[in-house]
């Protein structure tokens, strides 16, 4: 029997040592009982002597609404030493359990290990912790797991300090770290899966995968100072930030989130089923160093940002002429730059980059990523011998490989490896060169890092430039990775300004007749009703999300049809957009050829003769909301299918009646969510 038997409802036991027993602590047996402020198997000096031979706190029998622990410090129970669990919660309904030290004496640091610090089995409604001030638990220095999770329970396990455990901080079913489920078709959300985690000037940026079912979740962040858990797959030492997302459910999907803090640490993360109250919580993810962005970090802007270090010799900060801009510039040695880990876990990847050659006659690689055995999980290179392009998946432990086309010494060529599930499909200068089967798999591999311009062990070094690196989860269609080769090969149309869309350009002109600065605006020229709208797009943009604002002024209100878009095609027939259809006001629609789809109706009054800031943002799902002059008139709405391009367009469809339509300073920023307002300056916002 346990030293304290609890079998009356809504008793409270408060301000007792409880210790050396042979069984458990204290036991509850019975509903609304609430346990505060006490010490089990510790005493007040810290002794182990005190130690229960079983658990310190054993809540059963079908107990509700029970509660461990509160939120100031006369309500925490230190709890350590114990043979048995710290608590154990068994055959239970709705226990909450907070602000508690499990397996630290009354200082908070000090060790006082019992076997494990809380085990959860048959029980459903158990809340540990959370973000509200006092509600964090310590769990630390426990022999085993931190939380050991078993037989079907599904607890909440948010915002504590769990680290220094011997085994896992938080262990599902109790067999050790628990691999993601494609999918997610059981009933605890998968782990994030970080791909970076940089610090700029007291900031990290982390961005992680994430693969559930579809719903609302709540991803913890977690800093581990101590350092990683042994196994790889993390603790979570400091909380220190939550960001809520919707995931559609439809496989993989990429986030971002930043937070004011984590230099020299790693970086862990859990998912949860979003509430209130939040509930089911994942294993703690894979841990990832957050690395410093200094001047010798190379900022990649593919697909999503990630950061590169130079390795072997290599200086980032001396690049040379790129294919457009600037290039990492390798010397064929063992000069690399070794990146975050871009551990791909979908059923479609894609990967390319441009490359110029100064040798030939040798295995030139360009982007490695191997798995611990080294067997390249991804790999892009150029045959010296030959002079062609290859290509390398591992799926299902096989590694089907596609090669051809021709990469010449001293020239830039765009090379591209495509793989749909299906087929792995090879693209030389915009031009598919090869095709082979390629169904499986994909093989992943959290502890080894992608390389570019060379394999981890520098056996296949590349001698020559590499620019315009691209790593992505998902599959371009073709026609993108030919429409980017020919931008880049042809920089005269990155930036088209065009009349009516198929007429030769011109139509639009630069004016000083109204500006918002003093300096020159863009002046929309006359149209016609119909499919005539002129137009005016910059293409190359390729982010995830994009914020894309301008300043517009109009003569008047009536009869306008105009507009202007994200992720565009390189004439904006294809964009998601936002349009003033004057009187009536600005909407959300998407345009796909000759079909216009309005997917949020008209909101805010049009105001002529004065500038008005219009700010559409578009995530990576084509998902959009406006702000008119900074404030929302219209909030997230779908539409539709993602527009797969990078462009930014302005469009007059209706200008037939003598109205005038100036658009001045239009930028673009990338799109974080959510978006860190505060860090924003004026120049940012205004």
């Amino acid at each position: 029997n346990p030293g304290i038997d609890i079998t009356a409802a809504a008793s409270t036991v408060r301000g007792l040592a409880v210790g050396g027993f042979p069984a458990d602590g204290i036991g509850v047996k019975a509903d609304n009982v609430v346990v505060v402020g006490n010490h089990l198997g510790v005493d007040a000096l810290g002794s182990s002597d005190f130690a229960n031979a079983a658990h310190g706190i054993a809540v059963s029998n079908t107990a509700l609404n029970v509660t461990i622990g509160g939120s100031t410090a006369a309500d925490r129970n230190v709890i350590g030493f114990n043979g048995g669990a710290g608590i154990s919660v068994d055959n239970v309904d709705t226990t909450v359990i907070i602000g508690n030290y499990i397996g630290v004496q009354a200082d908070g640091t000090s060790a006082a290990a019992n076997d494990r610090g809380v085990s959860v089995a048959n029980a459903v409604g158990v809340r540990i912790g959370s973000a509200a001030t006092g509600e964090a638990n310590i769990i630390a220095n426990n022999t085993n797991d931190g939380v050991t999770v078993t037989t079907g329970s599904l607890p909440s396990i948010t915002a504590n300090s769990i680290y220094a455990n011997g085994d896992l901080g938080i262990d599902h079913d109790d067999d050790g770290v628990s691999a993601n489920d494609v999918g997610d078709a059981d009933a605890i959300p998968n782990a994030p899966v970080f791909i970076s985690a940089v610090n700029n000037n007291g900031v990290t940026t982390v961005e992680f995968l994430l693969d559930v079912a579809a719903g609302t979740y709540q991803v913890d962040f977690y800093l581990n100072p101590s350092g990683a858990d042994p196994s790889g797959y993390g603790e979570g030492e400091q909380y220190v930030s939550t960001v809520t997302l919707v995931h559609n459910g439809s496989g993989s999907q990429m986030f971002s989130h930043a937070f004011g803090a984590g230099a020299g640490a790693s970086v862990s993360a859990t998912s949860s089923l979003a509430g209130p109250p939040t509930s089911v919580t994942s294993e703690f993810s894979g841990v990832n160093a957050v690395t410093a962005l200094t001047s010798a970090t190379i900022p990649d802007s593919g697909v999503r940002r990630s950061n590169f270090s130079g390795a072997g010799g290599l200086d980032p900060t001396s690049p040379a002429a790129g294919a457009a801009g600037v290039a990492l510039d390798v010397n064929g040695g063992s000069e690399r730059a070794v990146g975050p880990g871009l551990d791909i876990v979908a059923t479609e990847l894609s990967f390319s980059a441009w490359v110029r050659l100064d040798s030939s006659g040798a295995q030139h690689v360009v982007i490695s990523k191997q798995d611990q055995a080294g067997n390249p999980i991804y790999e892009l290179a150029v045959d010296g011998t030959t002079g062609e392009a290859t290509a390398t998946v591992r799926l299902s432990g096989a590694n089907p490989s596609a090669r051809g086309g021709t990469v010449g010494v001293a020239a830039w060529h765009h090379l591209a490896a495509l793989w749909d599930g299906t087929d792995l499909i090879l693209m030389v200068d915009g031009l598919e060169v090869d095709r082979v089967a390629a169904v499986g798999v994909l093989a992943t591999d959290v502890a080894t890092r992608t390389v570019i311009g060379n394999r981890a062990d520098t056996s296949r070094p590349l001698n020559g430039r590499i620019d315009h690196v691209e790593i992505s989860h998902s599959t371009p269609v073709i026609n993108r990775v030919t429409t980017h080769h020919r931008l880049v090969a042809d920089l005269s149309t990155y930036l088209t300004v065009g009349g009516q869309q198929g007429s030769p350009a011109g139509a639009w002109t630069v004016s000083a007749a109204q500006t918002r600065s003093g300096g020159f605006s863009l002046a929309a020229p006359q149209t016609l009703a119909g499919q005539s709208a002129a137009w005016a797009v910059a293409t190359g943009i390729d982010e995830p999300g994009t914020v894309f604002e301008s300043w517009w002024w109009f003569s008047t209100d009536t009869g306008l049809d105009i507009g202007s878009g994200t992720r565009a095609t390189a004439t904006p027939t294809d964009e998601y957009e936002a349009a003033l259809t004057s009187p009536s006001g600005w909407e959300l629609r998407h345009r796909t050829g000759v079909s216009e789809t309005v997917d949020a109706a008209a909101a805010g009054a049009p105001s002529t003769g004065s500038w008005v800031k219009v700010e559409l943002w578009t995530d990576q799902l084509g998902t959009s909301r406006l702000f008119i002059d900074g404030v929302e008139v219209t909030g997230w709405t779908a539409q539709g299918t993602d527009i797969a391009s990078g462009s930014l367009g302005l469009r007059a469809g209706l200008l037939d009646g003598g109205e005038q339509w100036f658009i001045d300073d239009p930028r673009a920023r990338r799109l974080v969510t959510p978006e860190p307002v505060t860090s924003l300056g004026p120049l940012d916002r205004n």
